[in-house]
């Protein structure tokens, strides 16, 4: 059975004199009148219509009351027909008769409910006084049948009997905004603030209806139009909760973010506490939106205890926190979500990458462990267990799982596979020294997100691991082709001209890195910057700029050894501030004392000091100290065994040294040597 939702109104008429007249005409005796009461026609047509119509309400209202709502439509129906003159019953009979269009499920049947809905409304518009209302149902018959000029003009006349009849504003916003007149439609708007209706809630509500064609077309017109509505739906003259969520949405429609709040803050004062969750849950969205997430934090917090045992506050908050980089509070709070509710596999992942941001990889396994134990592992679930496998060191378990994400993301997700996951699988790569492997991953890496610089800094470290400057040099082209010259641009074209003994060139890079460092307030020089540019001047003959370098580096860190000992032995090799050399390179050794540089620059400061009895333990320790031969440290070995007198271990060490290199200078001592 349909119910049919119709609300019968009897007028004025009672109740009691309706059974009345239902039961004397149902159950009264037959009687036959006399010729004189014929006559008189006491009972005249006029009245036999009151009657039946009387009659036909009794009967809407007992078959209503007893549920067999089709019966009561159908009294209404007749009743209408006999009484067209009462709208109100007009209304609701025709808004029952449209209902079932839109529920007959032929085109027939459908066709004949709007044909008689129509039929009722046009005879019923008749009357000169006749309503807003029904106008309107018939602009809305009109548009059901397609025919918008019909359509238009009830509408029109709808709004001009009643420019506070919301329905017609739709009808007529699809018909002139369908047919590329949305100017004209404003002119509708403009006459409803003409009209000066007082009620603030029709504002909200026409507002509504402008926001929702709004939202379908970016017409500024309309737009403006929604503003001038708002303003004149004063806020202090709404109670209706309803109406102030309404108000605050389209408010945050024009991103008035103050206003949306204030609305919907003033609506959870009229709602019960039962329903304000989802109010809530908007209030802190607009805070985020204002840029005000402290706000949202504080109110989340509040929601905690109001809401203890749900998670959504605690997923909020570990999302506001990892925004904020506040890692640890994040997980904290994706732990309490995950423990008011365990069913929600995407809360685990957040929990995971948390926790891989704070370099916490057993922790991340842990987190991974209990969703297999609940959910059937899938990609991410295998690719954060190859980043904490990677992060632990344990690259073939990293590997295998990179592996097994990659399996399930190319069967069931290929667009996982994105420039994410292929810099994790080079960086494993690379950890695992399979220089091949991490080139080609870096590349697809950088191939599917171009504007990646990363993936370029980490492929250019590859290509110094395998000792590639061209390569480097051509990647570093690349960049800046992309991006322009940046710090990390120069910076490394300046190591890789150092590299391959371009001094010179190595110094101009430098030094544009520099300048562009003052420009950039993100690039901080660092100790190790200043000396790799102290030891291009140095390379290059330029031993009063390489010490102001070598000095700048230690002024930023001042106990770093490689400068401590490089500036050192530059001094003892020109023989200059000897004892300032002595200082530094043994502050150098106090904190690397097997160090086979740091050694063999002791014993050449001593030997330049002329202490050769004191310096050769030093170049002793250090050949023993050195991974390989190194031919500079021999030949340091035979000066000073030179210089004590020891010519066959003088000639040894030498001999040994120009194995490893040609060195005219070794073999002009040789002779020298020799020849006495």
């Amino acid at each position: 059975m349909t119910h049919y939702g119709f609300i019968c109104s009897l007028r004025g008429t009672t109740i009691s004199v309706v059974l009345a007249v239902m039961l004397s005409s149902s159950f009264g005796e037959e009687t036959k009148e006399s010729p004189a009461s014929a006559n008189k026609k006491w009972l005249s047509e006029e009245g036999a219509r009151r009657a039946e119509m009387q009659r036909l309400l009794a009967n809407v209202y007992i078959n209503q009351r007893q549920g067999n709502f089709p019966a009561a439509f159908e009294n209404y129906l007749t009743y209408v027909d006999l009484n067209p003159e009462d709208s109100d019953a007009v209304i609701q009979v025709v808004q029952g008769l449209l209902r079932q269009a839109r529920e007959a499920q032929n085109g027939k049947t459908r066709a004949e409910f709007i044909s008689k809905a129509q039929q009722l409304v046009e005879n019923a518009v008749e009357a000169p006084d006749s309503s807003g209302q029904l106008w309107g149902l018939l602009g809305q018959i009109y548009a059901v049948q397609r025919d918008f000029g019909l359509s238009l003009e009830a509408n029109r006349e709808a709004l001009k009997r009643a420019p506070d009849y919301l329905p017609a504003y739709p009808s007529l916003g699809q018909v002139m905004i369908g047919t590329n007149r949305a100017e004209e439609f404003l002119e509708y708007l403009d006459d409803a603030l003409k009209a000066e209706i007082k009620s603030p809630e029709f504002y909200v509500l026409l507002s509504e209806i402008y926001m929702n064609f709004a939202r379908a077309l970016p017409n500024d017109p309309l737009r403006k139009g929604l503003t001038k509505l708002l303003a004149r739906a004063d806020i202090n003259e709404i109670d209706q909760p309803i109406i102030l969520q309404k108000l605050g949405r389209c408010r945050l429609f024009l991103r008035d973010f103050a206003g949306s709040i204030e609305a919907y803050e003033k609506s959870l004062l009229k709602i019960p506490s039962r329903r304000k969750f989802l109010i809530q849950r908007i209030l802190v969205d607009l805070y985020i939106n204002m840029n005000k997430p402290e706000v949202a934090v504080q109110l989340l917090e509040t929601y905690k205890k109001d809401f203890s045992k749900d998670e959504w506050p605690y997923f909020r908050l570990g999302q506001l926190f990892f925004d904020q980089r506040k890692f640890p509070e994040s997980e904290e709070n994706f732990r309490e979500a995950i423990r008011l509710n365990p069913d929600v596999l995407a809360v685990y992942y957040l929990l995971a990458e948390t926790q891989l941001l704070q370099n916490k990889p057993r922790s991340v396994l842990a987190t991974i462990a209990q969703v297999k134990k609940l959910f059937t592992l899938d990609f991410q679930g295998e690719f954060y267990q190859g980043i904490a496998y990677s992060r632990l060191g344990e690259y073939d378990k990293a590997g295998n799982h990179f592996t097994e994400a990659e399996i399930l993301a190319t069967m069931k997700a290929p667009e996982r596979l994105d420039f994410r996951f292929y810099y994790q699988l080079a960086s494993n790569y690379g950890q695992k020294s399979d220089f091949e492997n991490a080139e080609l991953y870096f590349q697809r890496c950088i191939a599917l997100k171009p504007d990646f610089r990363e993936g370029y800094l980490d492929l250019v470290r590859i290509y110094f691991e395998t000792n590639q400057p061209e390569k480097v040099l051509i990647t570093l082209d690349s960049v800046r082709e992309k991006f322009g010259p940046t710090y990390f641009t120069e910076f490394y074209t300046g190591v890789t001209h150092h590299m391959s003994k371009d001094y010179d060139r190595a110094i101009a890079s430098f030094l544009k890195a520099e300048e562009i460092s003052t420009k950039d307030d993100k690039v901080k020089l660092s100790h190790q910057f200043y000396y790799q540019l102290g030891a291009s001047y140095e390379r290059s003959g330029k031993f009063e700029k390489a010490a102001q370098a070598l000095m700048k580096s230690l002024e930023i860190q001042e106990d770093f050894s490689d400068a401590m000992n490089y500036l050192g032995y530059m001094w003892a090799e020109n023989k200059e501030n000897l004892e300032q050399a002595f200082e530094l390179i043994e502050k150098a050794l106090s904190s690397q004392s097997e160090n086979p540089a740091y050694l063999d620059s002791m014993g050449w400061v001593l030997y330049q000091m002329e202490q050769a009895a004191k310096a050769l333990p030093f170049l002793m320790k250090a050949v023993e100290n050195s991974e390989a031969p190194d031919p500079v440290i021999l030949d340091h070995l035979g000066s000073i065994h030179r210089a004590l007198d020891h010519k066959q271990e003088a000639v040894k060490a030498w001999e040994q040294s120009l194995d490893l290199e040609e060195n005219l200078e070794i073999k002009e001592k040789l002779k020298t040597l020799e020849n006495h």
